[in-house]
């Protein structure tokens, strides 16, 4: 007995050619640390003929709003809006780049992200020049270490 299958395509929402969305984020460092800077980059895209002019973006760091900042974008541009942010606590954050104008497809509007922060990174010191009298092997420079290499 052969089945026939029928599909059916229901059109449910309004057609819509101007949209924004938040195409990628970037952070500067591969490895976050509590107190350390980090730099994060949102990319926004407006695929449409609309000159939006300014865009305002918001960062959201585990739900609360930590900043904003505004991007420029004529028709079919992609710009980057720019964050400085530092975090107290270890753990996984939940990281959100928001378009805050929104638009008829608001699904794609912002962008989610999970970030590990390291309480301590692990370093294994090496010393290439070894003594046998105590505290001779070092010299200033090898025991003397600067935060942001840590």
């Amino acid at each position: 007995m052969k089945q026939v299958m029928e599909l059916a395509f229901l059109k449910i929402g309004a057609e819509a050619r101007e949209n924004l969305s938040v195409t990628a984020v970037d952070f500067s460092k591969l490895a976050l640390g509590i107190g350390h800077p980090v730099t994060l980059r949102a990319n926004v895209k407006n695929w449409g003929g609309r000159d939006y002019g300014d865009i305002r973006v918001d960062l959201r760091v585990d739900g609360v709003e930590r900043g904003s900042a505004l991007v420029t974008l004529g028709p079919n541009e992609e710009r980057q809006a720019v964050f400085r942010h530092t975090f107290e606590k270890g753990g996984s954050h939940v990281v959100e780049l928001v378009c805050a104008d929104a638009d008829a497809l608001v699904a794609d509007n912002r962008a989610l992200i999970s970030l590990p922060i390291w309480d301590k990174i692990p370093a294994l010191l090496v010393n290439g020049d070894p003594r046998s009298e105590p505290l001779k092997g070092e010299d200033r420079k090898s025991t003397r270490l600067n935060s942001s290499h840590t």
